[in-house]
C-alpha cells in the first residue's frame, strides 16, 4: 500500500510532466511559426512572386489583419462593459478597470481603422488610381516597408 506522501508525489510528478509537455509543444509551435515567417518572407519577397501582384497580397493581408483587430476590439470592449457592470477596480488606487480596458479596445479599433486605410491605399495604388510613390513604389529606399 502506498502512503499519501508517495501518492501526492506521483500526482505532482505527473502534473510536472504534463506541464513540461505543454511548454515543449508551445515552444515547438513558436519554432514552426518563426520558420514559416522566414520562409514566407523569402519566397513572397523574392522574384518568384510577380511584382504586379504584390498589391493584391498586401490588400488581402491588410484586410485580414483589419478583421482580426476589429474582432479583438469588440471582444475587449465587451470585457470593458462587464468590468464596469461588476465594479472592478485596481487594487491600490481603486481606479475602475473598465477605463483601462476601454482604452485598449479603443486603440485596437484605431489600429483596425488605420490598417483598413492602408489596405485601401494599396488597392488604389495597385489599380493605378493614385500615382506611384506610395507604399508599393519600387523607388522606396532600403529600410522601407518591404525590407
Amino acid at each position: 500500500m502506498h502512503s499519501p506522501t508517495t501518492r501526492a508525489a506521483r500526482i505532482g510528478r505527473g502534473l510536472q510532466l504534463m506541464l513540461e509537455g505543454v511548454a515543449g509543444a508551445t515552444l515547438f509551435g513558436m519554432m514552426l511559426l518563426t520558420t514559416a515567417d522566414v520562409t514566407g518572407r523569402y519566397f513572397f519577397n523574392d522574384a518568384i512572386f510577380p511584382a504586379r501582384l504584390v498589391w493584391v497580397r498586401e490588400v488581402l493581408v491588410n484586410l485580414l489583419v483589419t478583421a482580426a483587430l476589429w474582432v479583438m476590439a469588440r471582444r475587449v470592449w465587451a470585457l470593458a462593459e462587464r468590468a464596469f457592470e461588476w465594479g472592478d477596480v485596481t487594487e491600490f488606487l481603486r481606479i475602475p478597470r473598465g477605463y483601462l480596458i476601454g482604452l485598449i479596445a479603443a486603440m485596437l479599433a484605431l489600429s483596425a481603422l488605420l490598417t483598413l486605410a492602408r489596405a485601401v491605399l494599396y488597392l488604389l495604388e495597385g489599380c493605378r488610381v493614385i500615382r506611384q510613390g506610395g507604399p508599393l513604389s519600387p523607388a522606396t529606399k532600403a529600410g522601407g516597408p518591404h525590407d
